[in-house]
């Protein structure tokens, strides 16, 4: 787990590059200088990402909270079955659906 001394003390290189906080919280350090706080998850086979905020606007804790209560919503909305997860344009975009109704193929 990352400490906000690590957090502070991040550097910008020549390429982005992550500090692994734990959990798929990482903070994505740019450039520019930018920190932006970012989740990674692997759903349905494919990767997706969620920026959850720029640091120092969110702090460490901030971003640790918001990345756990969207891992516990997104297990809640898998184990309904009745749910796809598409990743579209920095967004989580949840794409509720009833099963009978949409096949997952024509979703794709």
């Amino acid at each position: 787990m990352l400490t906000i001394i690590e957090v502070r003390a991040a550097q910008p290189k020549n390429k982005n590059y992550l500090l692994n906080d734990g959990s798929g919280l990482f903070l994505r350090v740019e450039p520019s200088g930018a920190k932006r706080w970012v989740l990674n998850r692997s759903i349905k086979g494919q990767h997706v990402s969620k920026v959850l905020g720029i640091f120092p606007d969110m702090t460490l804790k901030d971003a640790r909270l918001e990345a756990q209560r969207l891992s516990v919503e997104l297990r809640a909305l898998k184990a309904t079955k009745a749910v796809d997860f598409l990743y579209f344009s920095g967004q989580f975009l949840l794409l509720l659906h009833f099963l009978h109704l949409f096949q997952y193929s024509e979703l794709v």
